[in-house]
């Protein structure tokens, strides 16, 4: 019942590491401060970044077939449109919007598409139908958490381009930038883990779970690392 209450909050089950692998990882005193960046500007910063993103996408100039780019209302996507244009890659380029008509990831994305020319595919969600039948078949197709109708509508993807090409996403750009590291200072692990249980609530407008489910008893009681090595919410 606790796993199944889980799912109902947070849409998948989440996946904590053994206590030994935790502590394995933190002895291992990976580098999460560079002492050649520190004392660069942040234009220095920049300029490196960009170096290093030039360097990714010159080293795929040379691969062959389709390129599949999902593109949202954020800068990561565009980003990653960029960098494979730079690289001359448009006529291999195929990009994808799906989502909600009216809404800024969907529309801007295939506003981008349009000016841009580009071989585009515009998916709306609401058009489309999940079964439980779906639900049940994708889920049983795999071993770890993810959130189950966000799979459902990757695989209706998958299933309509096929594994052949080179599929991009942006997805994970918010969390590598730290975009919520400053809301954290200063905070307790009780008090993060309260705003990760608060942000992660799959469904809003309804009770799915029992009144009486406690969503933090799933996380960690203790933080993997010191705040000031790693802060909280990034652990999370």
């Amino acid at each position: 019942m606790d796993k199944i209450n889980t799912f109902l909050y947070y849409g998948y089950l989440p996946h904590i590491p053994e206590y030994a692998l935790k502590q394995s990882w933190a002895a291992s005193k990976i580098e999460l401060h560079n002492p050649d960046l520190q004392f660069l500007t942040e234009k220095e910063l920049i300029d490196k970044g960009v170096s290093v993103l030039n360097n990714i996408f010159g080293s795929i100039s040379t691969l062959d077939g389709k390129h599949i780019v999902s593109l949202s209302g954020g800068l990561d996507s565009r980003a990653i449109l960029g960098g494979l244009l730079k690289a001359d890659k448009k006529d291999n380029i195929k990009t994808l919007t799906y989502g909600t008509p009216g809404t800024y990831d969907y529309d801007i994305g295939n506003k981008i598409a349009q000016e841009l020319d580009l071989d585009h595919v515009s998916l709306d969600l609401t058009s489309i139908q999940i079964l439980q039948e779906d639900l049940e078949k994708i889920a049983s197709q795999s071993d770890t958490w993810f959130w189950l109708f966000d799979a459902c509508y990757i695989n209706i993807l998958y299933k309509r381009f096929g594994p052949e090409p080179i599929y991009w996403s942006g997805h994970v750009g918010d969390d590598l930038g730290g975009t919520y590291s400053s809301f954290s200072k200063n905070k307790t692990w009780e008090e993060t883990q309260n705003k990760f249980c608060r942000k992660n609530r799959f469904l809003k407008s309804t009770l799915l779970y029992q009144s009486n489910y406690n969503p933090r008893g799933i996380l960690p009681e203790t933080p993997i690392l010191q705040d000031s090595i790693l802060n909280y919410d990034d652990q999370l």
